[in-house]
């Protein structure tokens, strides 16, 4: 699990127990309901407007990868290679999204 309170989630579920809330922060729900929304818009072409969330839910989650990843994502077909390189620079060089951030590195 890339954090702390999906592994508990998942420790929760593999024992047999109802998990408690996978959200531990308000920011952390509003960078989730950003990204998705950005997700959304993206695949409707309003590409504008799905870098907007996408960009709302990294200053949201800044310690997470997922909106970096994201918004790295986004920002190579909007002609921006050298801002989603500037994106993946937030991840670390290991880890669970390591691979996901070669792909988007090789892409830019």
């Amino acid at each position: 699990p890339v954090d702390r309170a999906t592994a508990i989630a998942r420790s929760e579920l593999q024992a047999g127990r109802r998990p408690g809330a996978l959200v531990t922060e308000p920011r952390h729900g509003l960078a989730w309901l950003a990204m998705r929304l950005a997700g959304d818009l993206n695949r409707e072409r309003a590409e504008a407007a799905a870098l907007g969330f996408a960009r709302l839910g990294s200053f949201l989650c800044p310690e997470q990868p997922a909106p970096w990843l994201l918004l790295a994502e986004l920002l190579v077909p909007a002609g921006q290679p050298q801002a989603a390189l500037a994106a993946l620079s937030r991840l670390p060089p290991a880890g669970p999204h390591a691979a996901q951030a070669r792909a988007r590195r090789a892409d830019a």
